[in-house]
Parts: C-alpha cells; structure tokens; sequence
C-alpha cells in the first residue's frame, strides 16, 4: 500500500480544487499517499462539505415528494 483514498465525489473535489492540488486526484477521488503528512483538517472539510449536501439532498427529496403528494390529493389520485 502506498496512500490511502479518499473518495469525496466531484463537487467536494471541485470545491477544494486548490487544497487538493498537491494529491494526485480525480473528479470524486483523492490519494493520500503514506509519506506525507495526513491532512486531517482538509479531510474534515471535504467531510463537512459531504454532508451538508447530502443533507441538502434529502431536504430536496422531501420537499418533492410532499409536493407530489400534495398534487396527487388535489387531482384525487392519493
């Protein structure tokens, strides 16, 4: 084993394009590798960054869905 990876999905890559620069990275990966210092802040935001979108995301989901309830109450098809 030479580094470990850190799969961030591409916008958490995107978003700290310029912090992750120094890694060999990918549009949703990064390698950490063993000789270097592990950045542990950095992982902390990209972590950070993860869930306050997937927690964006599941607001979103809910808000479609209770509109599609909502929509299917008013056409009488609930």
């Amino acid at each position: 084993m030479y580094h470990i990876g850190f799969y961030s999905t591409g916008p958490g890559i995107a978003a700290f394009k310029k912090e992750i620069a120094k890694y060999k990275n990918s549009k949703g990966a990064v390698q950490f590798p063993f000789e270097k210092a592990f950045p542990v802040l950095l992982i902390a935001k990209l972590v950070k960054f993860k869930v306050a979108a997937n927690a964006q995301n599941a607001e979103i989901k809910k808000a479609l869905k209770k509109n599609k309830i909502k929509s299917a109450k008013k056409n009488n098809e609930y």
